[in-house]
């Protein structure tokens, strides 16, 4: 018989994993991090990542068979916008030169 093709007959040991990730490029502005943990059918994690407006979003979620997927969502740090300044508007007068035809 050949196990690898009868796939009842294998047991399968529950999932477990960590992992951790992160990116801090100041130059293109993408921060980020995740850290997630898995033991059996029950997940744990957060990520945060820095918004265009100056705020960090973080998520802390978990996952299970009972609860389903449950997040929250936090956000921390105050809004930044960028100040549009209007300045007026100049007219400059049209200057009309007669066209000369030799």
């Amino acid at each position: 018989m050949d196990l690898l093709n009868n796939c009842d007959t294998l047991e399968q040991a529950p999932a477990h994993y960590s992992f951790n990730y992160g990116v801090e490029d100041h130059h293109t502005g993408d921060i980020k991090s995740q850290h997630e943990e898995r033991e059996g059918d029950v997940v744990k994690g957060s990520y945060s990542l820095h918004e265009a407006d100056g705020t960090v979003r973080t998520v802390h979620y978990t996952a299970d068979p009972h609860n389903g997927f449950n997040a929250v969502v936090e956000r921390s740090g105050h809004a930044v916008h960028p100040q549009i300044v209007h300045q007026p508007v100049v007219h400059q007068p049209i200057v009309h030169h007669p066209i000369i035809h030799h």
